[in-house]
């Protein structure tokens, strides 16, 4: 812990430093207060290292990002929508928040569920720093990464995609022009992952993976594997 006092009068250049989404910029220096530093303390085996922010994963993705999650399904399950849980994926510097999608409940327009979900998480505070979202349905572990990157790419049509104008972000986002980090404000995506209804369940593709065996089967497979030399 670092104790002092802050400046009234005196100001100095800080940065240029790195910032979550991995980033830093020539000429990012800014005046501040200069800081006295008057005593420093330390413990044994933190509970929260201190890291130099950059590009992925460090401990700002691990915490805020996880933090940021949970306080979005909170607010998404307050509004009694049919989700699973969130996940924001370390690899994707606080950019993604994959939400999954009860299957079990019933509705009637995926795209319409989509949207209302991104419209809700780009209200929350959590979710005005995060640019796009990602709604698969409940089958996807939203924290394993090669999942998540796989829904995206086989289940998301691009004429799905809602674009969502005039959202609240936070200017750190590295590809904001200068009018949209002046303004902190951007268009912000939802990517609608949802597999078509139960109702056109006939139309549906199936996963080709163990997973998608049927249950007996599984459990005599997993049962007998060490007999298979395994």
């Amino acid at each position: 812990m670092i104790e002092g006092t802050a400046s009234l009068e005196e100001m100095i250049p800080e940065g240029p430093m790195g910032e979550y989404a991995g980033y830093t910029w020539v000429g990012h220096e800014k005046p501040v207060p200069r800081f006295h530093v008057t005593a420093m303390t330390h413990r044994n085996n933190p509970i929260m290292p201190v890291c130099a922010a950059g590009i992925p994963p460090e401990e700002n993705h691990t915490n805020w990002g996880v933090a940021n999650a949970a306080s979005i399904q909170n607010e998404l399950r307050k509004k009694g929508l049919p989700i699973k849980e969130c996940f924001i994926p370390l690899e994707s510097a606080v950019h993604w928040l994959v939400v999954t999608v009860d299957r079990r409940q019933q509705r009637d327009d995926n795209e319409e569920l989509a949207h209302e979900i991104g419209k809700t998480v780009f209200a929350t505070r959590g979710g005005s720093y995060v640019p796009k979202v990602i709604v698969v349905d409940d089958d996807i572990d939203p924290s394993d990464i090669n999942q998540v990157v796989w829904a995206l790419a086989t289940r998301h049509h691009p004429d799905k995609r809602k674009a969502m104008k005039d959202q609240n972000v936070l200017p750190l986002v590295a590809y904001l022009d200068a009018k949209e980090k002046r303004g902190g404000q951007t268009t912000k995506i939802v990517y609608n992952c949802l597999l078509p209804l139960k109702k056109w369940a006939d139309k549906s593709p199936l996963e080709a993976s163990f997973r998608g065996y049927p249950e007996e089967l599984r459990n005599h497979i997993i049962e007998n594997w060490e007999k298979y030399g395994y």
